[in-house]
């Protein structure tokens, strides 16, 4: 047998096995959108060969500052925000893996301490290739360093960065966003979390940052909205107080599949 037969004979039968996974029922229209919410990993099989994939992946918020006695904490940073597209391969045989990432944990309030850090999201598309969302960091308690500075906007590498507590003097800096720097907390004036991204599949704002704390003021913050990737608020605490920061919001990966 010559080679070029030996060629097309493989040929064959790799599109062959390829086409086993046409479905039989009737196709959706397309293109469609598969969200995913729940935090964790799961799996995802594209349900024809090929195709491309527009994705919003979506870090965890990190949790915003606790504050102790008339101090300010930090507000949390706003979660990575990664938008794009890839190409599918016609003859996948395993599935991707999709990760949403938690948003961190809020400072605790007695003794006081800073957030956790957001989980980061991610697709895994094959074993060599990963796309990841990072977390955003959490907002520094109401004493560390006393400065009221806002965090940085995320980068290509990292997630928004927390603010940092105004102590008794000011107010506490905001989160950075996944798009903005957060504002610098000034005497009785919270910092204002960074701006966040918004996304061409749902229309929605994502990864903004928490809002510092105010000083000589009580305010408890509630946690940030799930699948947002925004940081969480740090608190702020009248005299002889001591109160928790604001949980960070749970990422989101949204995948739209064209064939």
């Amino acid at each position: 047998m010559t080679n070029t037969v030996r060629n097309k004979r493989a040929k064959l039968l790799r599109a062959k096995s390829c086409l086993t996974r046409l479905p039989i029922k009737p196709l959706p229209s397309y293109p469609l959108t598969f969200t995913f919410i729940d935090v964790g990993v799961q799996d995802w099989m594209p349900p024809l060969p090929g195709g491309r994939i527009v994705y919003l992946i979506v870090g965890g918020g990190g949790g915003g500052g606790g504050s102790h006695d008339n101090g300010a904490a930090g507000g949390g940073g706003g979660g990575q925000v990664r938008i794009g597209f890839f190409d599918l391969d016609k003859c996948l045989t395993t599935p991707l893996q999709i990760t949403v990432g938690d948003g961190g944990a809020g400072g605790a309030s007695s003794p006081e301490s800073s957030g956790s850090s957001g989980e980061d999201s991610m697709i895994v598309v094959s074993p060599s290739s990963t796309i990841t969302a990072y977390g955003g960091s959490g907002g520094y308690y109401s004493r560390y360093v006393q400065s009221g500075a806002g965090g940085a906007k995320a980068t290509d590498s990292a997630g928004g960065a927390g603010g940092v507590g105004g102590s008794f003097s000011r107010g506490g800096g905001g989160g950075g966003g996944s798009s903005g720097n957060g504002g610098n907390g000034s005497s009785g004036v919270a910092g204002v979390g960074g701006a966040g991204t918004v996304s061409d599949l749902t229309g929605l704002t994502y990864g903004i940052g928490g809002n510092g704390g105010i000083n000589y003021t009580n305010i408890t913050p509630s946690a940030a909205d799930s699948n947002t990737g925004n940081g969480g608020g740090g608190s702020s605490s009248g005299s002889s107080t001591n109160r928790p920061g604001a949980k960070g919001g749970s990422g989101i990966v949204i995948l739209r599949y064209y064939v």
